[in-house]
């Protein structure tokens, strides 16, 4: 019954696109042919300097291969949906290559610090909140500044 949820939000997702509503946060879509799915504001709302981080981000989730990874790992949170750890495991794996993504963007861009988590910030500003597993846990965007700096 998950999987179903799953495949029908996924269905819904992609007929949207390619265009995100605006105040959306920018993703890589597709597994083999993948494509930069943008929001409709992303030029009037993002500078070209953060224009061109968020790309590098967005490249970099695409060389990892990060799509197909998060999916093999939602296949096995599927079998194991009953188990707490599962779910966590989840999480952390798709925490992991933001971390990842955000790392690389560092090493091609080390003077961008600033100006990166200044897009990061206006990324996630239109975005739903995560749904926590604890009321104690951070926010995803909190932890990834955390680490960067």
């Amino acid at each position: 019954m998950l999987s179903l949820l799953l495949l029908w939000r996924q269905v819904r997702f992609q007929r949207s696109g390619p265009r995100l509503a605006a105040g959306a946060s920018p993703a890589w879509v597709g597994l083999w042919r993948g494509r930069l799915w943008l929001p409709r504001d992303f030029r009037r709302r993002f500078t070209p300097q953060e224009r061109l981080l968020i790309r590098a981000h967005e490249r970099a989730h695409a060389q990892r291969g990060d799509n197909l990874w998060t999916l093999l790992a939602t296949g096995l949170w599927l079998l194991h949906w009953f188990n707490p750890l599962a779910w966590w495991a989840l999480r952390r794996l798709r925490a992991d290559q933001e971390l990842a993504a955000d790392a690389q963007v560092l090493r091609q861009h080390p003077q961008a610090l600033a100006g990166y988590l200044r897009t990061l910030a206006k990324a996630e500003a239109g975005a739903p909140p995560a749904l926590a597993v604890s009321p104690f846990a951070p926010h995803p965007l909190i932890e990834r500044i955390r680490w960067m700096k």
